[in-house]
């Protein structure tokens, strides 16, 4: 089943309906709120931000499986950042202020995957909705917080979804313009393997500035990014990060318990590099190609007692391409408005895969 036939099926299940009134109501709020305006100050953090993307990994052997299949996959990815309340508090005769901002992030991932031993095909859905704060002090300190909401299911199980939580917590100290460190803790369902709970991580990282052209972001476990601006239009990245996750999936393959709900779970790593273009002053695309390595998916039951199958894919590649639109970046200076940095942009994304996972 295409993932076009999905969406309908959502449709009908009242779920896509539910998420654009979400939006509808969120992006008014932001419109209309009174302290909107306040918003937009110079850090990547208050500005809204909209991503869309599609990725697709092709063919590549399962080592476990005799006769050499396959597994592939196909994903449409969009996620949201939207302020909803932000408020510069001035600290009199101190010269210095404090900023609070609070924020929603709704995604939602669409996932068409195919392995060579199953007779169908079948597509997974992931839908986040996160609310979080930031609170900005002294200049150089920022709290940030996320608590989601969400939802791994495919196609067949989504009739009676089940809620999972998940979160993210950091505290960022701006040591200079060069140098900012981070850390905090991640409850997260990104590598796909322990029961049916997520698992809670430290989070250790630091960014390094280099002339504002060059920036080296490195958080542990496992995530570590290289930015370059070659000039107001272009830029690349190159970056490892984790990619998997966990989603409850029909069972129509396996005799014990079939037509009920077991796991699929995920694992693997990227590297991969990205090359973004400004198309216009708010709205850039990039292109990613990737190595997927260390891959591994299974079937078990829902607490990851019993496993039903557990196979291995070679390595392989990895495209995708995305747009990034800030509906709020005409305003910024010209190398801003590619990506937008300054010196205050030292932490993390709050709604980052790589750290949340699906």
């Amino acid at each position: 089943m295409n993932i076009c036939t999905v969406m309908i099926i959502l449709s009908k299940k009242h779920f896509i309906k539910s998420v654009s009134l979400i939006l509808i109501l969120s992006f008014c709020v932001f419109i209309f709120h009174p302290s909107s305006a306040q918003i937009f100050y110079q850090n990547a953090l208050q500005q809204t931000k909209f991503s869309f993307s599609l990725t697709s990994q092709p063919s590549h052997t399962i080592t476990s499986d005799s006769l050499n299949r396959t597994f592939s996959s196909k994903s449409f990815c969009a996620g949201f950042y939207i302020p909803v309340y932000a408020k510069k508090i001035e600290k009199t005769g101190q010269g210095l202020s404090n900023f609070f901002c609070a924020f929603i992030t709704p995604n939602i991932k669409l996932t068409n995957i195919n392995i060579g031993y199953l007779y169908d095909s079948r597509v997974l859905i992931n839908g986040r909705f996160g609310f979080g704060a930031l609170y900005q002090f002294k200049q150089k300190n920022t709290l940030a917080a996320t608590t989601n909401l969400q939802l791994n299911e495919d196609e067949l199980t989504m009739n009676n979804p089940v809620i999972n939580y998940a979160g993210l917590f950091l505290y960022t100290r701006r040591c200079s313009s060069k140098f900012s460190y981070y850390v905090g803790a991640a409850y997260t369902y990104l590598f796909g393997y322990y029961g049916n709970n997520g698992l809670l991580l430290p989070i250790l990282g630091a960014r390094f500035n280099f002339h504002n052209k060059s920036f080296l972001t490195i958080t542990l476990p496992y995530n570590i990014n290289y930015l370059h601006i070659i000039n107001n239009k272009l830029m690349y990245s190159v970056a490892m990060y984790p990619y998997g996750g966990i989603n409850r999936y029909r069972n129509r393959s396996y005799s014990t318990n079939y037509n009920d709900a077991i796991m699929f779970r995920s694992s693997s790593l990227v590297l991969g590099s990205t090359l973004y273009f400004r198309l216009k002053n708010n709205l850039t695309l990039g292109t990613e190609l990737g190595i997927v390595g260390g891959q591994k998916f299974m079937f078990t039951n829902d607490i990851n007692s019993f496993t039903y199958q557990k196979d291995e894919v070679k390595n392989g590649l990895l495209f995708s391409v995305k747009f990034i639109w800030r509906p709020m970046q005409n305003s910024l200076r010209a190398k801003e408005k590619l990506i937008h940095i300054s010196d205050e942009e030292s932490i993390p994304d709050l709604n980052d895969d790589s750290l949340l996972g699906f």
